[in-house]
């Protein structure tokens, strides 16, 4: 059975020194991702799968439960 879950990858910062979140699909120790279109000011922002200390969080966290259920249940 697959791993789903909300990850950023520090090393994959963008120019302006953004994050975008992605999806982290593991199985059988292979990982592979895919990119959202959430895009987070730092690292500070996300936290456990969540994106926090934000005054859109509860926006954003709707929109990536969706997108992460899509993935899981088709």
């Amino acid at each position: 059975m697959a791993n789903i879950s909300a990850v950023i990858i520090p090393a994959k910062i963008l120019k302006d020194g953004r994050h975008k979140v992605r999806i982290s699909i593991s199985h059988n120790g292979g990982v592979r991702y895919i990119i959202t279109d959430i895009v987070i000011n730092s690292e500070n922002e996300f936290c456990n799968g969540w994106i926090v200390k934000r005054s859109d969080a509860a926006y954003l966290n709707t929109k990536l439960r969706k997108i992460l259920q899509h993935y899981q249940y088709d």
